[in-house]
């Protein structure tokens, strides 16, 4: 079973220790729909938008949340991006390499998706 992510844009975001880290601001998925970087704005550094590969992510349907599979200090570290720009191949293998995973071997065509503000 997949998870819709944009269900939970501007959703709380946790990590594995169970510490808010931010806001879910936006998320780029693949041609299937399928999440693949999921955009957190900082609590610590709200004018940043670190980027988190979806496989890390999963949505807590009973808290309405985000829990990230990392530890808020390496996912503060993580490359950032803002929510309104298109991800290229060579960032992505950046945020993966971040995350110690290996980049999918077929590059998807991503489409952006975000939180509506205002």
């Amino acid at each position: 079973m997949s998870v819709d992510f944009e269900d939970y844009l501007e959703a709380e975001v946790f990590d594995d220790q169970g510490g808010l880290i931010g806001i879910f601001n936006c998320l780029w998925t693949d041609d299937d729909d399928q999440a693949q970087f999921l955009g957190i704005k900082l609590k610590c550094s709200p004018d940043r938008t670190c980027l988190v590969p979806g496989i890390l992510g999963n949505a807590d349907e009973r808290r309405s949340c985000i829990r990230i599979h990392a530890l808020e200090q390496h996912i503060a570290g993580a490359p950032s991006l803002d929510c309104d720009e298109q991800l290229d191949q060579k960032f992505e293998e950046k945020v993966y390499a971040h995350f110690r995973l290996d980049a999918p071997s077929k590059h998807h065509e991503l489409h952006l998706n975000r939180a509506h503000s205002d």
